[in-house]
Order: C-alpha cells, then structure tokens, then sequence
C-alpha cells in the first residue's frame, strides 16, 4: 500500500482541462463514492480531470488496476473506510491515470517480490 505520489500544487503548471497528446485523467478522491463506486469526476473548483506527463515524471503514471482507498475522511460520514477499484478497463483505455495523494493505492506485489514471501 503505498500514498499516491502526486501533490497536485507542486504541478499546476501540468493539469489540464482537456484530454491532450501525453494528457492522462487524473483520479481525485472525490472518484470514491461512499457506496464503493468508481467515476471519473471533477467537482472541486481548483481540480483539473487531466495531468501531462512531462519529462522525468513517468514514475507519476499509474497503469495497473489497484483498489483506491481515501486518505483522508470526516467523522461525520457514515463510513470511515471508503475503498474502490481502479478498473483495468478504465486504465487500459487511457494508457494509465495519475492518482492524486489523497488517495491510497493497494497493489499487488511485484512477481520479483513473491519469491521472498515467507
């Protein structure tokens, strides 16, 4: 399990309103619903649905299927633990998602990984 790399203010400059040539969507929390749904959504006034790759910034690309879990909750919702998967299908059509730090990702081990498992 691992923080989602990207602190979305430390890139601005590379968020976009639309899909562009090295543009990918970028998954904000609110893309977990508290029912366990995945969409693909933008509602804050600051957030942007795409983010483009730069130079150096391919370790920000997400292009496996990973359950999300939100960082950050409030104690007034219902469910503390709000968790979804990232689908395959979703990724595979977009040649992978950037996932903004407010969100968790559980992956699963890396075959290299496997062989040290007790």
């Amino acid at each position: 399990m691992s923080t989602d790399p990207l602190v979305w203010n430390r890139y601005k400059d590379q968020m976009r309103l639309r899909p562009s040539r090295g543009a990918h969507p970028l998954i904000w929390a609110e893309a977990v619903s508290a029912d366990g749904r995945f969409a693909f959504r933008v509602e804050k006034r600051n957030h942007a649905p795409y983010f483009k790759i730069e130079r150096g910034d391919a370790w920000l690309l997400v292009e496996e299927a990973c359950v999300l879990v939100q960082r950050t909750t409030a104690k007034e919702q219902a469910r503390r633990l709000i968790a979804v998967e990232l689908p395959a299908d979703f990724i595979a059509q977009h040649g992978g998602v950037v996932v903004e730090n407010h969100l968790n990702m559980v992956r699963p081990r890396p075959a290299s990984w496997r062989s040290f498992a007790p």
